[in-house]
C-alpha cells in the first residue's frame, strides 16, 4: 500500500521529501483531491519535489501519485455516494422497501451459485473435527459472529465467539487461548475491518484453520483461508446487505446437523429441557 511505503521509507528521506511525507501521511485524503500547486502550498515544497516524490513512490509523476491515493478511498466513500444517489430517488418507502427485499432475494439466489460442493465438504469437515471451534467477526460482522455461535453450538459443542462483541482489542486479548488444531471461523462484509485480518493472520501463525464466510474471493480475508464460502452482500441503497450471510450461516448449520450423527439426539435432548420455557397453545 502506498501510505505504509511511504511510512516506512520515511527515515530514509531527504528534509525536504520528510516534510512532503509527513504532510501526506496526515492529510491522505485531502491530498487525494488537490492539484500539484494546492499541495506544494499546502505543504510548504516546490513543485519540483512533490514531482520527484511521486517518482520515488513508483509513480510517473504526480497525477498517478494522485489517483493511487484517491483510489485508497474510493472503497470507503462508495457507500456514501451511493445513498446519495439512492435518496435523489423519489420511490417512495414502500419502494425502498420493495426494492431492498428483491436485493436481499438476489443476493441469497447469488450466493448459492458461488457454491462449490468441495467447499461445503471442507468446512463441515473443518467444524466437525476441529479442537476446539472459534468464530470472529468485528464492525458490522460481530452481529453475525454471534448468529454463527448460537446456530452452530446445537451441532458442534463449544462454540465460542472470539470477540464476544467486545471489539478488536477483546478479540485481541484473547488470541493466545488459540491453539493447533482449532478452528476459526472469519467473518467479514464490506466494509471490512482491518482489525479481522490481523486477527486471521495471528490465528495462522498459531497453526489454526481458518474458514472464511465473506463476500467474495476478492475479499481479504479470502486468501488467508483453508477454505471459503461466499455470500453476496449488495444492497441499493446501504453499503451492504446482511441477509446472504445470515442464509450462509443458517444453510451451514443445517449441513453441520447432517453431518453430525447424534445432532438428533442433542436436539430432542434440548427440547426436553427447554418445554417447561416454551408457549403451548392449549386446545379449548
Amino acid at each position: 500500500m502506498l501510505l505504509g511505503a511511504i511510512a516506512r521509507a520515511r527515515p530514509g528521506y531527504s528534509p525536504a521529501f520528510r516534510k512532503l511525507a509527513d504532510f501526506v501521511l496526515n492529510n491522505a485524503l485531502a491530498v487525494s483531491t488537490m492539484n500539484i500547486d494546492e499541495l506544494a502550498r499546502a505543504a510548504g515544497v516546490s513543485v519540483a519535489t512533490i514531482n520527484r516524490f511521486a517518482h520515488r513512490c513508483g509513480c510517473n509523476g504526480y497525477p498517478p501519485f494522485r489517483a493511487t491515493l484517491r483510489k485508497l478511498y474510493e472503497s470507503a466513500y462508495a457507500p456514501v455516494e451511493k445513498l446519495r444517489l439512492g435518496l435523489a430517488r423519489d420511490i417512495g418507502a414502500a419502494g425502498v422497501v420493495r426494492e431492498s427485499l428483491d436485493s436481499a432475494a438476489g443476493n441469497i439466489r447469488r450466493s448459492h451459485e458461488l457454491l462449490r460442493d468441495e467447499q461445503v465438504r471442507r468446512a463441515v469437515e473443518l467444524l466437525a473435527n476441529a479442537s476446539q471451534v472459534y468464530v470472529a467477526g468485528l464492525g458490522v460482522s460481530a452481529i453475525h459472529a454471534a448468529f454463527a455461535a448460537n446456530c452452530l453450538e446445537p451441532f458442534r459443542a463449544g462454540v465460542k465467539d472470539l470477540a464476544a462483541m467486545g471489539g478488536v482489542e477483546s478479540a485481541l486479548r484473547r488470541i493466545n487461548v488459540l491453539r493447533a488444531g482449532d478452528l476459526v471461523i472469519g467473518i467479514a462484509l464490506p466494509r471490512y475491518s482491518r482489525g479481522i485480518v490481523e486477527l486471521l493472520g495471528l490465528a495462522r501463525q498459531r497453526g489454526c484453520k481458518v474458514l472464511a464466510l465473506t463476500d467474495g474471493p476478492a475479499s481479504p480475508i479470502a486468501a488467508l483461508a483453508d477454505t471459503a464460502l461466499y455470500a453476496v452482500a449488495e444492497h441499493p441503497l446501504l453499503y451492504a446487505s446482511n441477509a446472504g450471510m445470515v442464509a450462509l450461516i443458517e444453510a451451514l448449520g443445517a449441513a453441520l446437523a447432517q453431518h453430525t450423527g447424534d445432532s438428533l439426539e442433542a436436539i430432542s435432548a434440548q427440547t426436553e429441557r427447554l418445554l417447561p420455557y416454551l408457549y403451548l397453545d392449549e386446545p379449548p
